[in-house]
């Protein structure tokens, strides 16, 4: 989502047909400390707590069917939105008096009525089990349901529980219709309202929607859906309808030029964005704003929510941010509005993807690879050998450095592709998913299927070893400089841990030529050092751009890895005084001592070997 952040769960507020054999109400209400603890997990990187609630039920999305939901909502400008009026279409696919079980996960409903004639239906609330049984109306094939309901978070204290959870704001779940056992297996049209705050700037000279003079914004997915992470802010939203893309960026803590600046970089990212998935999934985005307390961007449906600092601040560090957090989220409306990834195995799929494209438009904007650097770098030197995990694993999902493997490896897998296969054909891919997927789920197994036809083994093979690879590798370089004139040097490329890897690392040779030489080769303890014609001078391995390696000379005071450790290699060294990694410009091969951070200790290290060579 946002950076700095950490991601918010998979799901938001849940609504769902549950099995027609789901047996008598549990009664009672638990208290909050149960609900709570039945929470726990979740909020420790576990599996969502509403799919391990229902285990002990049948695997069967029962005997009612949810066609569509409409969320009404209204922000206050001070407060947080605490309740809210859904409106749930269902159709029977059962017996006749198969009960109606909906699963709803941190509200209450406050009444339930048949729209049609405005009937007070029965129902039985069981928040022990996130559940709600309602009583559909005698006879009925199809009902329409308007809940009125309130936010019930299970610790009985709201701010208590914004503060420990993320997006810390009105919801963690968003409603979804499927069985206990396959969350958003079934399909529904789904709709939003809302209602702005009062007292919000917003940008100027866009038109007025005379289809709604209250002020009300609309969205409407533009397909089945399978999840809407409907997480408001509570601060200012005042989004806008239309037809091709029309934007509107309101907050209550910016002026009116952040407000036009924010709303310009919105445009840019529209356009970026379209150019490589294809049409925007929805017809409008509104630009809101949320608490600094979020620590977090979001993007549910056709909104993008911003902390407040990016709105207000202007200074270089706060731009290059506000860039990353708006791609990124709008990159969601795509990975995860449109095309569906629910499981914990896939959560790569939308938040590297999300960040792969963020990484993109930074590049292509301003023609530096920073951000992709800052993701090696963020990744090799963060994640340490036991919080490491394959991405594609709910075990990434778990993991203490998340963040690091499902946003940043995550990038960097997608960034390995697009130098394997080329830039336009991996663009072509992305498109052809969202083309293909939007109004679905898609996992992993069946991205990596595309893959393969769309590329050919080798490509796939190389993706699926990203994807499954466990371990931050490092590579051990080991050069003899050639000895006189026509005498030649050697290449030994080692890694630890000793596994085999069918990925070979680009290393460039640099001679007497204006341009080097680029060999690959294949990481081996095992195999003979590679022979280096005479006129090579240095060897520079470059791992950053083709593998998830750090860079470790031998010994480590030979920066350039030109086989001796001299004069250069000090002053390499120096140039990098005061660096600290990961980040952006990090080398690590200029930290001599393996500290995270060049300084006059690496200096010594270099004078100390100086001479000394393989």
């Amino acid at each position: 989502m946002s950076r700095p952040r950490r991601s918010p769960p998979l799901v938001a507020l849940c609504l769902m047909c549950a099995t027609g054999s789901a047996g008598a109400a549990p009664g009672g209400l638990a208290p909050h400390s149960e609900r709570e603890a039945l929470l726990t997990p979740h909020l420790d990187w576990a599996r969502e707590a509403v799919a391990r609630a229902g285990r002990g039920k049948p695997d069967t999305t029962g005997a009612w069917d949810v066609e569509a939901v409409h969320i009404e909502v209204d922000l206050p400008p001070a407060a947080l939105p605490d309740e809210a009026r859904f409106e749930v279409t269902v159709r029977r696919t059962g017996p006749p008096d198969a009960p109606l079980s909906l699963l709803a996960v941190d509200w209450r409903p406050l009444d339930v009525r048949d729209a049609a004639t405005g009937d007070a239906l029965a129902y039985v609330d069981a928040p022990e089990a996130f559940e709600v049984l309602v009583t559909p109306p005698d006879g009925a094939d199809r009902a329409t349901l308007l809940i009125d309901a309130a936010v019930d978070p299970p610790c009985g204290d709201p701010v208590r529980c914004q503060v420990r959870d993320a997006p810390h704001h009105l919801v963690r779940f968003g409603w979804y219709p499927a069985s206990f056992d396959a969350p958003l297996d079934d399909r529904f049209a789904l709709s939003l309202s809302v209602a702005p705050a009062v007292g919000a700037v917003c940008t100027s000279g866009m038109p007025d929607d005379s289809d709604d003079p209250d002020g009300r914004a609309h969205f409407r997915h533009p397909g089945p859906s399978t999840l809407a992470a409907l997480l408001w802010g509570f601060d200012a939203i005042t989004p806008m309808t239309g037809g091709a893309v029309r934007r509107r960026a309101c907050t209550q803590s910016a002026d009116a030029a952040a407000i036009e600046r924010m709303d310009a970089l919105a445009a840019a990212v529209i356009g970026h964005h379209a150019t490589r998935l294809g049409p925007p999934p929805f017809a409008t985005l509104a630009l809101g704003e949320v608490s600094n307390g979020t620590g977090a961007g979001l993007s549910p449906m056709g909104l993008v929510l911003l902390p407040s600092f990016v709105w207000t601040r202007n200074d270089a560090d706060t731009d290059a941010l506000r860039e990353a957090l708006l791609s990124h989220e709008y990159a969601h409306q795509y990975f995860f509005g449109r095309v569906g990834i629910t499981d914990p195995e896939d959560a790569w799929l939308s938040e590297g993807t999300a960040e792969y494209l963020s990484a993109r438009f930074m590049e292509d904007r301003s023609g530096d690879d920073a951000a992709f650097r800052e993701s090696y770098w963020g990744y090799v030197l963060g994640v340490a050998p036991e919080d490491d995990a394959p991405v594609a694993s709910s075990a990434a999902v778990e993991s203490r450095a998340a963040f690091a493997l499902l946003y940043q490896k995550g990038s960097l897998i997608w960034r390995r592709l697009e130098r394997r296969i080329g830039r336009a054909r991996l663009d072509g891919f992305l498109e052809e998913l969202v083309a293909r997927f939007g109004g679905a789920l898609l996992t992993t197994p069946e991205m990596l299927l595309a893959a393969r036809r769309a590329f050919g083994d080798e490509p796939a093979n190389a993706l699926t070893d990203d994807l499954t690879e466990v371990g931050v590798m490092v590579l051990e370089p080991s050069v003899t400089a050639p000895r006189g004139a026509r005498g030649e040097g050697s290449l030994r490329l080692n890694i630890r841990p000793g596994r085999a890897t069918p990925t070979p690392v680009r290393v460039y040779l640099y001679g007497s030529e204006a341009a080097p030489e680029v060999i690959e080769v294949l990481p081996d303890n095992e195999a003979a050092p590679i022979t280096l014609p005479g006129n090579v001078r240095w060897v520079v391995v470059d791992p950053e751009r083709q593998t998830f390696r750090r860079v470790r000379p031998q010994p480590a005071t030979d920066v350039n890895l030109s086989g001796v450790v001299d004069g250069m290699d000090f002053l390499d060294a120096l140039a990098a005084q005061g660096t600290r990694g990961p980040s952006a410009d990090w080398d690590d091969r200029l930290d001599v001592d393996a500290d995270a951070r060049v300084d006059e200790r690496d200096l010594t290290a270099i004078v100390e070997a100086f001479g000394r060579g393989l």
